[in-house]
């Protein structure tokens, strides 16, 4: 069986394909053949990707390859939902944060791709799951550089 959707989201997705083959709990060489159409995966392997990272199981096997229409409220929502976590990020980058200047460097033609592929009705849904997680890690990224870490007090510096 040939998993289309599977092959689009590992193309797009952050994570590296001997991530998805630890999910699947299978070697990388197994699932780069499952990728060509040569092997199968078992029901729990699917599963088990499906699991962590978080997508639904009829995804992964749905045999079409799986399309965002322009036409179709939910999917105009998603990208414009994206698009404004994005502007979020550049926002971000004029004040100065470092994750969201290597976002914008790096990553954010991943996001002007998908923007545009969704205007021509050519954006996969593939294409958004992994444009969707660049965003998510660089949000993660943002905030833990807000956040205020910890020192040691006064009176533990003068007992150490």
């Amino acid at each position: 069986m040939y998993y289309p959707n599977l092959v689009e989201i590992i193309t797009y997705h952050p994570y590296h394909v001997s991530t998805f083959a630890n999910f699947a709990e299978v070697t990388g060489e197994l699932l780069q053949e499952v990728l060509k159409g040569q092997e199968e995966l078992l029901l729990g392997e699917i599963y088990n990707i499906s699991k962590y990272a978080g997508l639904s199981m009829s995804v992964l096997m749905c045999p079409k390859l799986i399309m965002l229409d322009f036409c179709r409220y939910r999917h105009r929502t998603m990208i414009n939902e994206l698009l404004e976590r994005a502007r979020y990020i550049q926002r971000c980058q004029e004040n100065g944060s470092h994750a969201a200047d290597v976002f914008m460097k790096y990553d954010v033609g991943y996001i002007a791709d998908l923007r545009r592929s969704f205007i021509d009705d050519k954006a996969t849904y593939g294409q958004y799951i992994g444009a969707r997680e660049l965003v998510n890690h660089c949000l993660s990224f943002i905030s833990s550089e807000k956040r205020v870490k910890r020192t040691r007090t006064v009176k533990e510096r003068a007992t150490v």
